[in-house]
This record gives structure tokens, sequence and C-alpha cells, in this order.
């Protein structure tokens, strides 16, 4: 039987002593590899199956061929930054619209547009989380307005949400207006701002 085949960014590794004996020692061995020169692991596939896209087994996978990816932490965060982007345009506009529709319309359709818009809000909040935990795990100096504006989230989501369910539009538009579209717009700016600006330095 051929030993197992594992593979970085496409170039073959080697080791000094035995090889790993199962998938995630091989895992754990290659992240600690890599946090010197400041990257992670991006893609771990095991004969087919990648397993950064889905949990481990409780039992040691065996392996015969691995082929790992990775990516500097920066550049990960960049990525990040360009999928919240456009979420947290979109959360803006729909507060701007919200704050209008909840007074103008029936609460049957106001209630629903509260609803539809709650749910835009969601991915934006999470990619937020993902983002503070990141930056936190990965040694990067903390910045104070996202984790600012996370504590922020979840204080103004308790508000919005007693609000629908007391079907309360004045309290919605208020909301809306005065809360949730502010709150988009010092993250849109947070997120193009310096803090960008100093991730892209760094990988040049």
């Amino acid at each position: 039987m051929s030993a197992p085949t594992v593979f970085l960014d496409g170039e073959p590794v080697s080791f000094d002593g035995p090889l790993p004996e199962s998938a995630q020692q091989l895992f754990g061995l290659l992240a600690e590899a890599l946090e010197p020169s400041g990257k992670c692991l991006t893609a771990f596939s095991v004969d087919g199956t990648d397993y950064t896209q889905q949990p481990w087994p409780e039992r040691g996978v065996p392996y015969a061929r691995v082929l790992a990816s990775s990516q500097r932490q920066e550049a990960l965060m960049l990525d990040l930054i360009e999928q919240a982007l456009p979420k947290v345009e979109a959360a803006e506009e729909g507060a701007q619209v919200l704050g209008v529709d909840v007074l103008s319309r029936e609460w049957a359709y106001a209630q629903a547009s509260a609803k539809a818009w709650g749910e835009q809000l969601a991915p934006v909040i999470e990619l937020l989380e993902v983002l503070v935990k990141s930056i936190d795990a990965w040694g990067l100096t903390i910045q104070a307005a996202l984790v600012k504006q996370l504590e922020e989230a979840s204080q103004g989501l308790d508000s919005y949400m007693r609000a629908m369910e007391t079907m309360d539009g004045g309290r919605l538009a208020e909301q809306a207006r005065f809360t949730w579209q502010p709150w988009c717009a010092r993250l849109r700016q947070s997120l193009v701002g310096p803090f960008q600006q100093e991730l892209k330095h760094r990988l040049a």
C-alpha cells in the first residue's frame, strides 16, 4: 500500500517524522505550521471531501490523498469585507424604505416589510460577528468601532423585535430611520476606511 500524499498550495509536503495517524491530526499540524507566516487553511480536501465545509466526525479520518490550500489572514479578512459590503448597502437602503413603509402602509404590509428587512439584516450581523472573532483570533488589532457596533446591533434587535410584537409602527419607523440606517452607514464607513486600507497595505 502506497504512503499517503499531502499537498499544500499545490506543493508536496514532506514530514521529518512519521505521518499523522488521522486527517484531523494532519489538519492541526499544518495549521500550526502556518501560524508563524500569518496564514491559515482555507481548504482541506481528504480523498475528495472538503472538511473546511463540514464538521469532523468523532472518529479519526484515514487519508490517502490530501489537498490543502492556505491564504494570508489579511486576504481572508478582505474577502469577508467584500462579502459584507453589498449586504450592508442593501440593508441601509432597506432601512430607509422601511422607515416610510411602516407609516404609509397598512399594518399587514408594514409588518411583512419589517420582517423581510430583518431577514436582510441577519447576514450582515453574522458577517460582522465573523469579522470581530477573526480579528481577535488572528491577533490583529481589534477594531473598537466594529466591536461597539456588534453590541449596538444586539441591543437594537431586542427593541426592534418588541416593536414588531406590539405592532408599534411609529417605533419601527423610528428604529429604521434613526437607529438602523445610521448603524449601517457607520458600518459601511468602518469597512471601507483605514482598516481596509491597512489590510491591503500589509498584503502589498
